[in-house]
C-alpha cells in the first residue's frame, strides 16, 4: 500500500463529486463547497458547515502520509456528516445513531468500512514530525514556565 499518496484539492474535489453521485444520489451540494488542506496534527480531516446553510467545507491535514484507500474512506466519513446536515439539518458531530446507520449502509451495500472517530492511524510525514516535535518542545517549555511561576508564587507568598 502506497502511503505517500499526493493529497490535493483537485483529487478531493473529484472524489467528492464522484461519491456524491455514486453513494448519495447527488443530494449533496456541488456549489458553495470548499476544500482546504491545512497543517493539523491529531485531526486527519474535518467537515465544517455554515449554520445559515450557505456553504460547506472539507478540511484535510497535509501532515500525514495518505494513501488512496484511507483518503476515500475518510472523505466518505466526512460526506456522511454533510449528508446528515443536508438531510436533517444536523451533521451528527458525535457519530450517534444516524451516523452509525449511514455507516452500516455503506458496509451492507458497498462493502466499505467507514472509520469512526480515530478509526485509522496515519503516520506523520516529515513536516508533521517537525510540527509534532515543535509542539512537544513548546509544551515542555510551557510546563517549565508554569512550574517556575508556581514555585515563584510559593516563595513570594510564604514571606
Amino acid at each position: 500500500m502506497n502511503n505517500n499518496y499526493k493529497l490535493s484539492i483537485g483529487t478531493i474535489s473529484e472524489l467528492y463529486l464522484d461519491f456524491n453521485e455514486r453513494y448519495f444520489d447527488g443530494i449533496l451540494p456541488t456549489k458553495g463547497v470548499k476544500y482546504s488542506i491545512e497543517p493539523y496534527i491529531g485531526i486527519h480531516a474535518s467537515f465544517v458547515y455554515k449554520k445559515d446553510g450557505s456553504g460547506i467545507k472539507f478540511i484535510f491535514s497535509n501532515l500525514y502520509k495518505w494513501n488512496k484507500d484511507i483518503l476515500e474512506r475518510i472523505l466518505l466519513h466526512e460526506m456522511i456528516h454533510a449528508y446528515l446536515y443536508v438531510k436533517n439539518g444536523n451533521p451528527c458531530r458525535n457519530h450517534g445513531r444516524n451516523f452509525k446507520k449511514e455507516s452500516e449502509r455503506f458496509l451492507k451495500h458497498y462493502n466499505i468500512i467507514i472509520p469512526k472517530g480515530k478509526g485509522y492511524y496515519l503516520d506523520l510525514n516529515d513536516n508533521g514530525l517537525k510540527k509534532k516535535k515543535a509542539n512537544e518542545e513548546m509544551y515542555s517549555l510551557s510546563s517549565l514556565a508554569i512550574k517556575f511561576f508556581k514555585k515563584l508564587k510559593d516563595i513570594i507568598f510564604t514571606y
